[in-house]
């Protein structure tokens, strides 16, 4: 009964989207539907794997959009929309009990409910910040999505290499993307002017910084992978590690170029301390790397250039990017200072900022903060940050066992996901996308191998679940 109605749906909103839509924009619409009609499909066919590849094939995809009536609907959106109602169709009052929650899903919990909270009492229009708190909620739904539907190592383990699959085959999208904006003079996947003479690639992501911390969190996986596995086919890992490499490279993203080399940093750390780092895959990791990069570096480097010989350490005010990121740093920490124990509100920053003010040449543009702790002590306070840093650190703590994880495919897993949310946690500090599915997506995976570790090292007497909560 439910797929029928599922179904049975598509085809009504279908039907309604080409009586009222813009005749331009129907192939579109029917486009979006159809894609609809597949997440349903695969959802409803392979479950729970087809709905958890679904989840994160639309993660990947943010800058598609449609405009439903007065509302802007992402494949997130709709891939969340059916998850969430099979999920309640199928599961229902055993919900709950699925969800499993421990101590750090409390303080996410927390925070959702804060972001409620300061959207509705502190916020100047609470009207617009509540409906901005409800979007927030929803890119947020994949990370307890992920927690009811991957239960056990087998899926995990498939989501993740789905995972690195749809990380290897966006960083391919950019690619080609530049290759044919180079070539061709096309712009699908780039932003010609983001960079003054040289385009900003994109690929399927909003804008170039987001496509350089997705592809380079992809990269840095696939390098944990073949430095961990022991699978035959391993070689795949460090080709996908390359071209998620060039990819994150292309992005420009000055940001996520320097955090990057962090993160393989962090990589080799991680796997020595796992006394998984073998001379001979580095060895091999460097080879092709170094080829790779010197075959790209005739396109690569002339612009790689570019967006470094304009930063004066002596002056910062000298880059424009920099100088835009220092006024609106300046404009939210006085609006925290106004407002310090529970923000403005959800994505507030919007309503206390507008670019024609400062600099007018800009014209009638909102402002967005780009620093995640930031954002969320502008939106949400002391109390909003504390909550946000508690699940961060109980799940970090839960997760101090994963070196000693001895089941293959888990420990790859894990040590992949952490390197990843390691590198995260540092190009999130310029460009922000917990506002993203794609990051919840990510935790979630995260959360559930770090629960399934701690389930293999709890007594089966359970004398120690309290330890294994957490």
């Amino acid at each position: 009964m439910p797929k029928k109605l599922l179904v049975t749906g598509e085809l009504l909103v279908l039907g309604w989207l080409t009586l009222t839509e813009d005749v331009r924009l129907v192939g579109l619409a029917i486009a979006g539907l159809i894609g609809a009609i597949g997440v349903v499909t695969l959802v409803v066919v392979a479950w729970p794997l087809g709905a958890l590849f679904s989840l994160v094939a639309a993660s990947a995809v943010p800058r598609a959009v449609w405009s439903i009536a007065d509302l802007r609907v992402h494949p997130e959106h709709v891939a969340i929309a059916v998850l969430v109602l099979v999920v309640f169709c199928r599961h229902g009052r055993q919900l709950w009990g699925l969800l499993d929650l421990r101590s750090f899903d409390y303080f996410l919990l927390a925070y959702v409910v804060l972001n409620f909270f300061s959207s509705a009492f502190s916020s100047p229009e609470p009207n617009r910040t509540l409906r901005w708190a409800v979007l927030q909620v929803v890119v947020m739904a994949p990370y307890f999505l992920i927690r009811v539907l991957a239960k056990n190592k087998e899926t995990l383990w498939k989501v993740w290499r789905f995972l690195l699959l749809i990380g290897v085959l966006e960083s391919l999208y950019g690619c080609i993307a530049l290759l044919s904006n180079r070539a061709f003079g096309t712009r699908f996947g780039v932003e010609v002017e983001q960079y003054g003479g040289i385009p900003g690639t994109y690929g399927t992501q909003y804008e170039a910084n987001l496509f350089g911390s997705y592809t380079s969190c992809a990269a840095v996986m696939c390098l944990a992978a073949f430095l961990i596995s022991r699978d035959a086919d391993r070689r795949w890992y460090l080709y996908g590690f390359l071209i998620s490499t060039v990819a994150m490279s292309i992005s420009l993203s000055r940001a996520v170029l320097l955090s990057f080399f962090v993160g393989i940093l962090v990589v080799f750390w991680i796997t020595a301390r796992a006394q998984h780092l073998e001379i001979s895959r580095l060895v091999r990791v460097t080879v092709f790397a170094t080829f790779v990069m010197l075959a790209v570096s005739p396109v690569l480097f002339p612009m790689v250039r570019e967006r470094f010989e304009n930063i004066d350490v002596t002056d910062v005010t000298s880059d424009a990017t920099v100088v835009e990121r220092l006024i609106q740093t300046k404009v939210a920490i006085d609006n925290i200072a106004a407002h310090p124990v529970f923000g403005s509100g959800t994505a507030s920053f919007q309503l206390f900022f507008n670019w024609q003010e400062y600099l007018p040449e800009m014209g009638d543009i909102a402002g967005w903060l780009g620093n995640t702790p930031l954002r969320i002590l502008h939106d949400t306070g002391i109390a909003g940050l504390t909550a946000f840093l508690g699940f961060i650190g109980f799940l970090a703590y839960a997760g101090r066992r994963m070196r000693h994880c001895t089941e293959p495919k888990t420990r790859t897993v894990l040590l992949a996901l952490a390197s990843g949310a390691i590198l995260y946690s540092m190009t999130f500090q310029s460009t922000e996308a917990t506002t993203l599915a794609f990051t919840w997506v990510h935790l979630g995976l995260l959360a559930n191998a770090i629960i399934l570790l701690n389930a293999d090292h709890m007594p089966k007497s359970g004398a120690l679940r309290g330890v294994s909560q957490l």
